[in-house]
């Protein structure tokens, strides 16, 4: 698969909370962590989109045998205010899926945690969300090349409300019931 390292000069940066950081890797590509903290903290980066739009981000977490459900990262598609994330969650080893939050602080809901518990092959995780304008669909891939789709929504779906996709990004999250920091080493990022 076709790998883009990022940079995060190349990107807006967003943050909720104080234990986050990042940080560019020399030849290309971003290290966000966060640290166990008294509130939930978020941090990321996000690159203005404008539908249609496939965002393609692979990376490597270090929480992937750990287990907890309130470490994430993955991939994030929003209108500045209302937020979709694409997420591996470390609970019993790695799950994913999709959520939904009012806002970086304010968690709306989400879908039953589902997919993969390993990655086979390798530990760079692949994740991809598709926004046609008609549909947003989710998938994640042991390689980047074959893709396994998670689920499908309407393109503006939101719970209870509509959200056009305008930005797109990556994240990385934890909070106060986390015991270890949270990192996320993304090694290609791609809107095409």
């Amino acid at each position: 698969a076709l790998v883009t390292p990022p940079l995060t000069s190349a990107m807006t940066a967003f943050s909720m909370g104080t234990g986050c950081s990042s940080v560019d890797i020399p030849g290309g590509g971003i290290t966000l962590e966060c640290a166990p903290a008294s509130a939930n903290d978020i941090h990321g980066y996000y690159a203005a989109s404008t539908r249609p739009f496939t965002l393609t981000v692979a990376f490597k977490s270090a929480f992937q045998t750990k287990t907890s459900l309130y470490h994430k990262v993955g991939l994030v598609v929003g209108d500045g205010t209302m937020y979709a994330i694409f997420a591996v969650y470390g609970n019993s080893g790695p799950q994913i899926n999709v959520a939904f939050m009012n806002s970086y602080s304010s968690f709306n809901s989400d879908s039953s945690l589902s997919g993969i518990m390993s990655w086979p092959g390798c530990d760079l995780v692949w994740l991809r969300i598709v926004d046609d304008s008609v549909s947003r669909r989710y998938y994640y891939s042991p390689d980047g090349l074959t893709w396994i789709l998670q689920q499908t929504d309407t393109a503006n779906y939101f719970p209870s409300s509509s959200m056009t996709s305008n930005c797109a990004g990556i994240f990385v999250q934890t909070n106060v019931t986390a015991v270890f920091n949270v990192v996320m080493t993304v090694h290609s990022f791609a809107i095409a």
